[in-house]
């Protein structure tokens, strides 16, 4: 809870010492942007059980195509540790594209949803070395299994964003990741769908992409 308490601190300071600057003409404009935060695992069952509040950062390009709607293309890294299990680790590296929606663009603060798809890299490690499922002796499958994909998932988020000057916006968002990463031949408790909540803050510069 250390890093929610500390990213809730962070948050606070940089949208209240935002500068009062109005929102910027964005339509038309790229923009790149970086966030960090925390996220924790939710499912599956062994995944998220006992999972810890870890770090997590984010690199953000996106496109406005009016003042309301917007691209998102993300790639970023995160991690979380275990209260009682050592050096039980899971890692997930989002790459995702989607849609954000300002629900009112021309206020002090902004406030948007946005939802999207992508592909997550993810690994199980044990003291930084990656985990495998082994059968138990006399299962006929004589399955040996690393845990870790690439696999397909969704996300939606909220956020909130202010114009600290006329191209450069400062975000709070918080999101959440389904990862359809089942697979019945780990007959373990790490088989399941994985999910994780995160929440971030970032700053995010609007430029021209055709000067």
């Amino acid at each position: 809870m250390r890093w929610a308490r500390t990213l809730a601190t962070v948050a606070v300071l940089i949208v209240s010492l935002a500068s009062l600057a109005g929102a910027g003409e964005i339509t038309g404009r790229g923009s790149l942007g970086a966030a960090l935060g925390t996220m924790k695992w939710t499912a599956d069952d062994e995944t998220s059980r006992e999972a810890q509040w870890r770090p997590t950062m984010q690199g953000v390009f996106r496109y406005a195509f009016t003042p309301r709607l917007e691209a998102q293309l993300q790639s970023g890294f995160g991690w979380s540790s275990y209260a009682l299990r050592g050096d039980t680790v899971t890692v997930v590296i989002p790459t995702t594209i989607g849609l954000n929606y300002r629900l009112n663009p021309a206020a002090q603060y902004i406030y948007r949803v946005g939802a999207g798809a992508g592909i997550y890299a993810w690994r199980v490690t044990d003291n930084a070395k990656t985990s495998y499922y082994v059968s138990p002796p006399g299962d006929p499958d004589e399955i040996v299994e690393a845990r870790e994909g690439g696999d397909p998932g969704v996300y939606a988020e909220f956020g909130v964003e202010r114009f600290m000057a006329e191209h450069v916006t400062a975000s709070v968002d918080v999101a959440y990741h389904m990862i359809f990463s089942k697979n019945d031949r780990l007959r373990d408790g790490w088989k399941d769908n994985d999910a994780f909540a995160a929440a971030r803050v970032g700053v995010h510069y609007y430029f021209s992409l055709t000067k």
